[in-house]
């Protein structure tokens, strides 16, 4: 069964049973609830990252995964990548995953979607961007 995303909405603090359905178990999340769930989900349940972007990013740089310049999210090349941003005075941090030029997030007025990896609210904040795939075929 495809997922469908329209129905997710974005909720600070909401965090999806990562194995419920968008729209049957789940319909909000927040950016690290929801790049936590893909991952379970694209990983077939073998790969469960801690909640909250900081503790994400932290888990990123203990699993080695290269850290690697945002531009490089412009190239088509196959590989998944994921950004944060830090969390700043009266802001939340955020998470997106990157594949091929575009976004895979959940975020606030947007809800869980695509967008181009170089809308401004994206690059201009990035402060960590990881490689976490080789080329997927």
């Amino acid at each position: 069964m495809r997922a469908s995303f329209d129905v997710v909405r974005y909720k600070m603090g909401a965090k999806p049973d990562l194995r419920a359905l968008p729209g049957q178990g789940f319909r909000e999340a927040d950016c690290s609830g929801f790049v936590r769930w893909l991952i379970y989900q694209a990983s077939y349940g073998k790969t469960k990252m801690p909640l909250g972007s900081w503790h994400q990013r932290r888990w990123c740089e203990r699993m080695g995964f290269k850290l690697t310049d945002y531009a490089h999210t412009a190239l088509s090349d196959n590989r998944l990548r994921i950004g944060f941003t830090n969390p700043k005075a009266k802001r939340a941090g955020h998470v997106w995953l990157i594949f091929n030029r575009a976004s895979i997030e959940c975020s606030g007025g947007r809800g869980a979607g695509r967008r181009a990896w170089y809308t401004p609210v994206l690059a201009d904040r990035v402060d960590f961007c990881f490689v976490l795939t080789e080329p997927i075929q």
